[in-house]
């Protein structure tokens, strides 16, 4: 009874939704058929398949060029005077080299077509991490995940934070069942963003998890060497400037430590906020570790909330992270719900419906409101589940956890 209750209720809050959810997708549906009326439609894959033309013509000393990417980007960008950025390493110019060999529409439809594979192997492994629960929902869960605003934005703008996510869930997965050098693997394609690879590189290193970064660190070096092959030592030196340089454009609109400081302290000069974010989002990632502390049951209950820390802590850390790419929350999200028990259950679920909802509204906080609801939501999601370790450490109660087969036996007594 309680399970279609809780089914039912669900089912009313997505069609509540229903309007908005159809509207979420009709956009990259429109992009895709090659109606780009609106300014960000196909954005970002502009910026990518200027980085594939230049890498086709051996053209890498101006990757990072602006009077470069203007020539090629400005008569295929709808509404813009400006060329946008390229800010990812040189070395992931190449993946697109095939799709600048199209007529740039064509090309769209490919990489988008790639992006709903992608969209697929997600789906796959949420229903793997979900797989102690109940069928039905793995399923509801699965849908919460397509019928997420930031997922439909990310396929509008072409942006590849689909393989970021892909490639944390398969970590954690791999990690959970004791996978170690295959879940070092699955972690390379965060060299596209490589600020990403800090935390997570350091929580290995941490816990002495050696096998993942016997395989992590060979690749990011190899990554690393192709980049500065491929510009030039110059070339990578002035690259970190740029980044540097651009860390603090567009902040407003980022998720992290810099986009909840600009939105309430400096909303006309965002990147004024970017330094200040360094020092919080140390603390930040202070608190996964105190979350970390301790022997690591990676068959537990306890795995998913450590793994949720991280994630948040990453996020916040991270100087440019937009609104596609908190897809990424998706994994850890669902792991914390099929790994809750009891009135945890029913609160994972809860929060999830929440955030579900906040992601929903957008850029609609920062714009209207004035402030990164959602930025400020993961800080106190972090601040919570501190307050409930230390507050379950100051009570002496038993951590309780369960094992790959769903039995619930205490994994420690913490003390006073």
């Amino acid at each position: 009874m309680r399970k279609w209750v809780i089914l039912a209720c669900l089912a009313g809050f997505a069609a509540y939704w229903a309007s908005s959810i159809v509207n979420w997708w009709t956009h990259p549906i429109a992009v895709f058929l090659g109606r780009r009326t609106f300014w960000w439609d196909a954005e970002d894959f502009t910026v990518f398949y200027a980085a594939g033309t230049l890498a086709s013509r051996g053209d890498f000393d101006h990757l990072y060029a602006a009077d470069v990417h203007a020539q090629i980007q400005l008569p295929l960008l709808v509404g813009h005077h400006e060329p946008l950025g390229f800010y990812n390493p040189p070395v992931f110019s190449l993946l697109f080299l095939p799709f600048s060999w199209l007529p740039f529409d064509l090309a769209f439809q490919a990489w988008t077509g790639l992006n709903l594979a992608l969209v697929a192997v997600v789906c796959v492994l949420l229903w793997h991490i979900t797989g102690r629960i109940d069928r039905a929902y793995r399923l509801a869960i699965i849908l919460g995940f397509l019928t997420l605003y930031p997922l439909t934005f990310g396929l509008r703008l072409g942006q590849f934070s689909l393989l970021l996510t892909a490639s944390w869930a398969a970590a954690f997965l791999f990690l959970r069942s004791g996978r170690d050098r295959a879940a070092g693997l699955a972690l390379t394609p965060l060299f596209i963003k490589p600020e990403l690879l800090i935390p997570i590189t350091i929580f290995l290193a941490w816990k002495k998890r050696w096998a993942a970064l016997r395989v992590l660190f060979p690749a990011a070096v190899l990554a690393a060497a192709m980049s500065v092959a491929l510009v030039g030592p110059r070339g990578a030196w002035d690259y970190a400037g740029y980044i540097a340089s651009a860390s603090g454009d567009g902040s407003g609109n980022m998720y992290g430590w810099n986009g909840l400081l600009s939105s309430v302290f400096a909303p006309d000069d965002p990147g004024s906020m970017t330094a200040y974010g360094l020092p919080l989002a140390m603390i930040t990632l202070g608190c996964a570790a105190y979350l970390w502390a301790g022997a690591v049951d990676t068959g537990g209950s306890m795995f998913p909330v450590q793994w949720l820390a991280l994630t948040l802590g990453t996020i916040l850390w991270d100087a440019h992270f937009y609104l596609q790419d908190l897809i990424i929350l998706a994994p850890a999200v669902a792991a914390v719900i099929a790994s809750a028990t009891e009135w945890r259950a029913w609160l994972a679920g809860a929060g999830a419906m929440v955030g579900w909802v906040i992601l929903g509204l957008g850029n609609v906080p920062s714009a209207i409101w004035g402030f990164n609801i959602l930025a400020a939501c993961m800080v106190g999601c972090i601040v919570l589940l501190v307050i409930w370790k230390a507050g379950a450490r100051f009570m002496g109660r038993r951590v309780m956890t369960s094992d790959t087969a769903g039995r619930v036996y205490v994994l420690e007594t913490e003390a006073a």
